[in-house]
């Protein structure tokens, strides 16, 4: 890292346990900084670093590369436009035999993916995580991870990760009043599918299960069509583009920290074996 024009930036791709100090370093330099996830392994230190570069005007992006697939971009759409109607919640699975880790547990590793994506679509602040975890392979390096996230509006969130599993799996299922979602990044083409499911439930009459006041409605299950792009190429262009045109990166540091606050929630779950309010 050396001092340059403040137009040009740094991408660290490093070990996780390096991201705070270079970026530091990076940041004091005068770059823009492009730091792959998570952010850093310390909340504080996530702090310090989103801090150091607002008050150095710079920017601070973080490698969150679902981001920016198309498939998430197109779903975060159709939930924002209110076609799923009010988000109950959401579920993932990032499941594999490996790569298993000896510097960071599976929650620092995998589970960022499906903690940013899980802030990115439902872009509210979340309340309180409750984790289990376990060490398998190494001592105090968990293998497997279940996370449930609560969310403002009663949103729940459950993310399952493991690099201790018998079959690759990478899906997303969000559930709505009025329709539902499954994103499957493995599928070779459609990767997005909308199921107009839910139920229909009359308000007006008294909540009683008799017929016709709660009803189960099947629809058709629609696939979206979404243009074809390499998320990490787009990953990388907003970045330059955030530096050209002075914008705000999708995954800036503030996105960053919020993501890294559930994360090291997660971790003093596991430790304490309760709750974390965040």
């Amino acid at each position: 890292v050396t001092k340059n024009n403040s137009n040009n930036g740094n991408i660290i791709a490093t070990s996780a346990k390096t991201h705070y100090e270079l970026a530091k370093l990076a940041l004091n330099c005068g770059k823009h900084v492009f730091v792959e996830k998570p952010l850093a392994l310390k909340y504080e230190h996530g702090k310090e670093l989103v801090e150091l570069a607002e008050s150095k005007g710079l920017k601070l992006m973080v490698g969150y590369i679902m981001l920016y697939h198309p498939a998430i971009i197109k779903l975060k759409e159709m939930v924002q436009n209110g076609e799923l109607g009010r988000i109950y919640y959401l579920y993932s699975q990032r499941l594999n035999l490996g790569t298993i880790r000896t510097d960071e547990n599976v929650i620092l590793s995998l589970a960022p993916h499906d903690v940013s994506v899980s802030q990115f679509i439902v872009d509210k602040p979340p309340k309180s995580v409750f984790a289990s975890a376990k060490a398998y392979i190494q001592p105090d390096i968990e293998d497997v991870a279940f996370m449930n996230i609560e969310y403002e509006n009663d949103i729940f969130v459950n993310i399952h990760v493991s690099w201790l599993d018998p079959k690759k799996t990478r899906t997303l299922v969000v559930v709505g009043s009025e329709k539902m979602a499954i994103f499957n990044d493995l599928e070779p083409e459609e990767k997005l599918k909308i199921y107009d499911k839910g139920v229909k439930f009359d308000p007006f009459k008294p909540i009683e299960l008799s017929p016709g006041v709660i009803a189960v409605r099947y629809g058709d299950i629609f696939v979206p069509r979404i243009e074809s792009a390499e998320p990490l190429k787009a990953e990388a262009m907003h970045f330059v583009e955030a530096v050209q045109q002075n914008k705000e990166p999708r995954s800036n540091g503030k996105f960053a920290l919020n993501v890294l606050r559930i994360l090291v929630g997660a971790i003093k779950s596991v430790k304490k074996k309760h709750k974390v309010e965040l």
